[in-house]
């Protein structure tokens, strides 16, 4: 799924870890806070980007990368 056409650009950080669970680790890798953070519901992309100092538009490339390179669980 294309995270910008999923409408992962309206979500919430909450939203987008939850529904893309392969994002959190791009988070943990910036040092964010944002994985169970209180604020996290209310917060978006936008608004960590800025608490952050990281380029916006690097961090929803590197979102999407791991939203796409994520493999089928294969059965056990």
């Amino acid at each position: 799924m294309n995270f910008d056409q999923g409408g992962g650009l309206d979500r919430t950080l909450s939203e987008i870890m939850s529904t893309w669970p392969e994002t959190v680790q791009v988070f943990l890798r910036h040092g964010m806070h944002c994985v169970g953070c209180r604020v996290g519901p209310f917060h978006t992309i936008e608004d960590a980007c800025m608490e952050y100092h990281l380029d916006e538009s690097e961090f929803r490339r590197e979102l999407q990368n791991a939203i796409s390179s994520k493999r089928p669980v294969q059965p056990t």
